[in-house]
């Protein structure tokens, strides 16, 4: 009997081969070597195959994987230069890169698995957040490989489309699944493991945007036909003066505000017809940070993780997240640290963690430098091109240009009118716009109009992206419709929540709470010396007292909802940043 060894990414090791009977082709854990199994479709009992010791097959296969590595990537070399001599400077500038895509494994399904996130309770394990503990099933029956959604939050992609909770929908050949960040492909009585990667490809398709002058007079347009591509892992800076149309690009990139005209692909997916469902895997780090200054870092975090993470995850789950962020923004000796303590770079590394918390795929920055000094620039610059190896693709804007030529993979310049005027590597830039530093590509930005440096652009890059995009968007959000129940549940689950939150940021500001206890006693005061004394006419006190009565009732009444809704209104302005 043949048998094989392979090995996956997670480390796990499987032996490969047939039943001896009807020559299915079989696979087991290198564990079971030895052990009693059953084939699946003659149900002849065998033993499973293996030569040699487990531990002597694991660490060869350990060796062969290194060494598959290392060819792969030499491999993806010799491509690369050959691209790079056969193609013109910038060609290569916005040639797509190559990305480590995970080989396909495949899974036999002999009853039901379980994909989820839970290890003690899934089969198939999808690391991920916002995936459920046990998120769907497959299984076997009736010789018909059939899929069920087991009531997840984040729900099951069937061929792109949402299939209902706990209901049996059969697979055909090639059927795609996907469940978060993962994807399946059906076939036969197995399903294979596409992707189990956080990739994250965005691109841009004919973007503009236009907007009615303050003073009438109709619109303006101030994004101008944009085609870009971010391939997953690479992080890419936005640059242009003022009023280029950075911030307008970014936030038609992150949905925050839509375009007017083209789309945003995200893993070839409509980013605005698909939002509801996407929305988990972006995440936008606003200029201001939106951080409770009295709270610690750690304590900000945990209800961070309450009101954005999946309800099932457990307490320990949450903790584990927030520790495993803290550590990633490297803020772990000043996490039980006051906010308000931190420094300008401090305060920016916290408000990364407090997006990484969801762990999105596509990571956006608006002024990710400002306002800090150099060394602070060079440790946030650093952080996200750190992000950006480990698989996250990071977009942000900066003015600060001293560091971004050594760790930003590419550039995307705007020119005045929402132009694209150049897309490619800092090191190309310099050579594009005969520069020797980049500090100087904006005095060279003004020697020509938007226009004029857009079809200078155009005219290197190629036709095919110069094609004006006609299609208007809608102007909306498409969001999917949730159940009234679940929008009870998750407000009342918030609502305690943001409760205990807003409770510990008073008692941690004792100042705002003197005042708060101060208020209406100083109020109950001036009541008490205005009306706290009747008349002194025996022929009209009971009258005067039933008056006098009456409007200190009426005062207190009027006293305590006016108490109520300065303080309401307080913390709704307060929040109301946080919560957009």
């Amino acid at each position: 009997m043949s048998v094989r060894y392979s090995r996956n990414r997670r480390g796990d090791c499987f032996v490969h081969y047939k039943c001896p009977a009807c020559a299915t082709a079989l696979r087991s854990p290198l564990v079971e070597i030895g052990t009693e199994d059953q084939c699946p479709d003659c149900s002849r009992p065998f033993k499973v195959p293996g030569e040699g010791s487990i531990e002597k097959i694991r660490a060869q296969l350990e060796r062969e994987l290194d060494e598959k590595a290392r060819l792969q990537a030499q491999k993806r070399q010799q491509r690369a230069e050959r691209l790079k001599k056969a193609s013109s400077f910038v060609g290569d500038a916005v040639s797509r890169a190559f990305s480590d895509t995970n080989e396909e494994e495949r899974i036999l399904v002999k009853d039901k698995i379980v994909i989820g996130r839970s290890v003690r309770k899934a089969d198939c394990l999808v690391a991920d957040p916002h995936v459920g503990e046990t998120h769907c099933g497959v299984f076997w029956q009736e010789n018909v490989l059939n899929v069920i959604d087991l009531g997840s939050q984040l729900g099951t992609l069937l061929n792109d489309e949402l299939i209902e909770p706990n209901k049996v929908y059969p697979l055909n050949e090639n059927d795609v699944i996907r469940i978060g960040p993962a994807k399946f492909r059906a076939e036969g009585r197995s399903i294979y493991v596409v992707s189990n990667a956080e990739n994250a490809h965005l691109a841009c398709r004919g973007l503009s945007k236009d907007v009615f002058k303050t003073n009438g007079g109709g619109k303006i347009r101030i994004l101008n036909n944009v085609f870009l591509d971010i391939e997953p892992g690479n992080f890419v800076v936005l640059l242009g003066p003022s009023g280029s149309g950075k911030s307008t690009l970014l936030n038609a990139m992150c949905g925050r505000s839509l375009a007017s005209h083209g789309h945003v692909l995200f893993n070839g997916e409509d980013l605005y017809k698909n939002f509801e469902r996407l929305k988990t895997r972006l995440a936008t780090v606003p200029q201001k940070d939106l951080l409770h200054s009295q709270l610690t870092l750690e304590s900000s975090l945990k209800y961070v993780a309450d009101l954005r993470l999946p309800h099932d995850l457990t307490t320990a789950e949450k903790n584990q997240r927030v520790e495993k962020v803290i550590r990633e923004v490297e803020m772990v000796d000043l996490a039980n640290s006051a906010i308000r303590t931190y420094s300008g770079g401090q305060l920016k590394r916290a408000s990364l963690a407090n997006e990484l918390l969801a762990n999105p795929s596509l990571l956006f920055v608006d002024e990710a430098t400002s306002g800090l000094d150099e060394h602070s620039d060079r440790e946030i610059m650093a952080m996200m091109r750190k992000l950006a190896d480990a698989g996250k693709t990071v977009v942000c804007i900066t003015h600060n240009l001293g560091n971004v030529q050594q760790y930003v993979q590419k550039l995307v310049v705007m020119a005045n009118g929402g132009y694209v005027a150049f897309i490619g590597t800092p090191t190309q830039a310099l050579s594009y716009f005969s520069i020797s530093d980049l500090g100087e590509l904006y005095t060279r930005l003004k020697e020509k109009t938007g226009q004029q440096w857009a079809e200078k652009f155009a005219s290197i890059r190629g036709p095919h992206n110069r094609k004006e995009n006609a299609v208007e968007n809608q102007g909306i959000i498409q969001r999917s419709p949730t159940s009234p129940m679940r929008k009870l549940k998750t407000s009342l689950r918030h609502c305690y929540t943001n409760i205990k939150r807003i409770v510990e940021l008073q008692l941690a500001d004792k100042m705002s709470l003197a005042v708060a206890i101060s208020q209406p006693l100083f109020v109950f005061f001036l009541i008490w010396i205005v009306f706290g004394k009747v008349s002194d006419d025996p022929g009209a006190g009971n009258l005067n007292q039933i008056s006098n009565g009456q409007s200190v009732l009426f005062l207190v009444a009027i006293s305590s909802f006016w108490f109520g809704c300065s303080n309401s209104a307080k913390e709704i302005v307060k929040e109301r940043q946080l919560y957009e």
